[in-house]
C-alpha cells in the first residue's frame, strides 16, 4: 500500500517536472476512435443488424480538459478527460456532433514507444489493447 502511494506520488513529481511523456492528441484521438467503432459495434450486435456496414466516422478538435498519472498493470499510464467533435459520414449527407465528453485510460508501453487503450475490469485488473498507429 505504502509502495502504490509512494509509486502514485512520483508521478506526480515527475510529470510536474515533465518526466513522463504524456500522450500526443493523435494518440488520444485514436483511442477516442477505437471507443467510437467499439459502441458501433456494440449497437449493431444489439440491434442485430446484419447487411449495415457501420457508417465511417472521424474525430477532431480533441480538447483535453484532464488528465491525472497513474500506475496500469505496473506502467505508466494516465487517465484522460475532454470533449472532441465526430462527424459521422451517412449516405445521405454528414452529421456532426460537438463537444462529445470522452473519459479514457491510457497506458504507456514500457519500451516508451507506444500505447494501450486500457479499460478497468473491476476487480483491480485492466483489459488493454495496442493503439496502432
Amino acid at each position: 500500500m505504502i509502495g502504490r502511494l509512494l509509486m502514485i506520488l512520483l508521478m506526480g513529481l515527475l510529470t510536474a517536472c515533465g518526466g513522463l511523456s504524456e500522450p500526443k492528441i493523435s494518440t488520444i484521438q485514436q483511442a477516442i476512435a477505437m471507443e467510437v467503432s467499439y459502441t458501433q459495434q456494440s449497437l449493431t450486435r444489439l440491434l442485430q443488424l446484419t447487411a449495415t456496414t457501420p457508417p465511417k466516422f472521424s474525430i477532431s478538435h480533441v480538447q483535453v480538459q484532464q488528465q491525472d498519472p497513474l500506475e496500469i498493470q505496473n506502467l505508466t499510464g494516465f487517465h484522460i478527460q475532454g470533449h472532441y467533435d465526430l462527424t459521422l459520414q451517412l449516405p445521405q449527407r454528414p452529421i456532426y456532433q460537438q463537444q462529445n465528453t470522452f473519459d479514457i485510460y491510457l497506458q504507456r508501453q514500457q519500451e516508451g514507444k507506444s500505447w494501450r487503450l486500457a479499460h478497468p475490469q473491476g476487480d483491480g485488473t485492466w483489459k488493454t489493447e495496442l493503439i496502432s498507429g
